[in-house]
């Protein structure tokens, strides 16, 4: 009776070293057999002590709802390893996580500092559910159905926590209800109050299990819907719950995921452009966990490019992805060397490059395309492969030497020659030089110099056309 008064108290530090007693009392064998006839008390008690406090509310910045600019400081940003979601989740529920943190670092000082009554009540609900299992319904049930619907967003958000808690220990007994509930919780992902749309996140998580055992028409779908535009929520908080929350989902779907893994990598990706660090590193673990859950079938490659047949059907190419991409190759070209020619033999890369070189429009210019740019490295590690390769890029490379684009024009006539040069006398039948340009920056020049090396007899006929420029 005394513990049962104290953790009312209205001193938060006292409620808090009595709530404490509960999960303490609730982990020791005798817990069902003295706490029976105490449960019609302490359950109210428990599910009040899941509000928000006044004091919680300003901590967490519960009135600021769209902070996705503000950078995070430096001390927010720890170092992560990706790791199963079953045992991050098990560590999370042994230290009673409620879905406020991410469950990897409760062990540190900083998330000690974060316990409170709150997370402790919903700590003892969550053990004492285990202990209980459907006999703590009859105590928790009508106060659920009050929480859940209410109008004021603190008391409907405690209830979600509730639901949330008692979901492992009373997941039997809560069967019957789900079929409701679980639509109503997917609204509430839409909810206008940040901390709401949070903590469904965390809730539905807890019951993706049997979301996922349901036709995926009924609630898996809806949910990783509504699920994924949490993702690119204009709040941290539930962008973090919401990358967490689907990290579980994927676990459990596994490969039911499969058909919707277009629109679910179109999210992730996205959200690379609105996350600041600490969010990052959460992505980064949604982002394996899929790997983990849906394995070879992340590999199926797109049809590149199908916006220049059907640009009705489908979206532009991102073209700062690819020119990022292009550039990482071109890299790993340059350090390899010769020792790219295995890799380049085995993949696409070649089709790939000539449909780059495709997109409309080319690559944005740089912001001083006043002089030549530096001769970039062989791309795809030399054209030992290109002169094998079915796609002609002569012509291409022809069709992009226009002065009016300088910094493109000189790649165009620097690819020209390099190709030249590394395929001999080979492209004979393929070449006929290009009129020069009407700049004539270092790049045209030397490439004009390596035509008449590898194939001079074309050149030699032209030489009154372009000798004197030359």
């Amino acid at each position: 009776q005394y513990m049962l008064q104290r953790t009312q108290d209205s001193d938060e530090n006292v409620a808090l070293e009595a709530c404490e007693f509960w999960l303490t009392l609730a982990e020791q064998p005798i817990c069902k057999d003295v706490l029976t006839a105490h449960l019609v008390q302490l359950i109210p008690i428990l599910v009040h002590g899941m509000r928000y406090s006044e004091i919680d509310i300003i901590l967490l910045k519960g009135d600021v709802e769209e902070d996705e600019a503000v950078p995070d400081s430096e001390q927010d940003i720890k170092p992560r390893f990706h790791k199963s979601r079953t045992v991050t989740l098990a560590h999370e529920e042994q230290r009673g996580g409620d879905g406020d943190g991410d469950g990897d670092d409760e062990d540190d000082d900083d998330a000690l500092s974060d316990w409170n009554l709150r997370k402790c009540s919903a700590a003892a609900l969550d053990v004492l559910a285990n202990v209980f299992r459907e006999e703590l319904l009859p105590h928790l049930l009508p106060l659920l159905k009050e929480l859940l619907f209410h109008l004021e967003w603190v008391v409907k958000e405690s209830g979600i926590l509730v639901l949330g808690a008692i979901a492992e220990g009373c997941m039997q007994g809560m069967v019957p209800y789900l079929p409701e509930l679980i639509p109503h919780l997917i609204r509430c992902l839409a909810d206008r109050k940040a901390l709401v749309r949070s903590i469904a996140c965390w809730t539905l998580s807890r019951y993706a299990h049997w979301v996922v055992a349901q036709p995926p028409e009924l609630y898996l779908k809806p949910l990783m819907t509504e699920l994924l535009q949490r993702i690119l929520d204009s709040n941290k908080r539930v962008q973090e719950a919401a990358c967490s929350a689907f990290a579980t989902l994927e676990e459990e779907a596994c490969t039911e995921l499969v058909p919707y893994l277009s629109f679910i990598l179109d999210t992730l990706v996205f959200a690379f452009g609105k996350y600041q660090h600490k969010n990052l590193l959460i992505l980064y673990d949604a982002i394996g966990t899929l790997a983990d859950s849906v394995g070879h079938h992340l590999n199926q490659p797109r049809p590149p490019q199908m916006y220049n047949q059907h640009p009705e059907q489908y979206e532009a190419p991102d073209k700062d992805f690819m020119i990022v991409a292009l550039d990482l190759l071109s890299g790993l070209a340059e350090g390899l060397g010769g020792h790219v020619e295995q890799l380049v033999a085995r993949s696409n890369i070649m089709t790939l490059l000539f449909q780059c070189m495709q997109v409309r429009g080319g690559p944005p210019e740089p912001p001083d395309p006043a002089g030549p740019l530096p001769e970039p490295p062989n791309p795809a590690g030399g054209p030992s492969h290109a002169h094998v390769c079915p796609h002609p890029f002569m012509p291409i490379l022809g069709t992009n030497l226009n002065p009016e684009f300088i910094s493109v024009c000189n790649n165009a006539t620097w690819a020209i020659g390099e190709i030249c040069m590394q395929m001999g006398g080979s492209p004979k039948s393929s070449i006929s030089p290009p009129n020069p340009p009407s700049v004539s920056p270092p790049s045209p020049a030397i490439t004009i110099g390596r035509l008449g090396f590898v194939c001079p007899q074309e050149v030699a006929p032209m030489l009154q056309q372009f000798i004197r420029p030359w």
